[in-house]
Formats: structure tokens, sequence, C-alpha cells
């Protein structure tokens, strides 16, 4: 958690939500095999393909 008690990171709302929402919480080799499971980029689509910023861009005309 950054200043101002701000959520900086994903892990860290992961860790947030874990404690507060679902009453449990995940120890550092639990955290490192969640965090082992992240490809880096989006599973629902690609931000860089010119198509779908095209659809995003435009769905509110």
């Amino acid at each position: 958690m950054g200043a101002n008690g701000i959520v900086t990171t994903a892990w860290g709302l992961i860790r947030i939500l874990a404690q507060t929402v679902f009453d449990f919480s995940l120890n550092q080799k639990e955290m490192e095999k969640i965090q082992a499971l992240d490809e880096g980029e989006s599973l629902f689509f690609s931000h860089y393909d010119p198509a779908t910023v095209e659809m995003i861009t435009g769905l509110h005309r």
C-alpha cells in the first residue's frame, strides 16, 4: 500500500481483498504461486490491436 493508504499494485489489491472481503490471508509462497500465473497481457483483448482500439474508442458514437 502506498502513501495515504492507496493500493498501488494489483497484488496489493488482491491482498487487501483477501483480508477484508473474503476473510483469509495468503502467505508469501502462495502469493508467488499466484504471481507466476500472470502472463503479462490481458486475457480479454489486446490493447495494442488497432481493430480492438478502434472498436473501444468508437463505442461512444
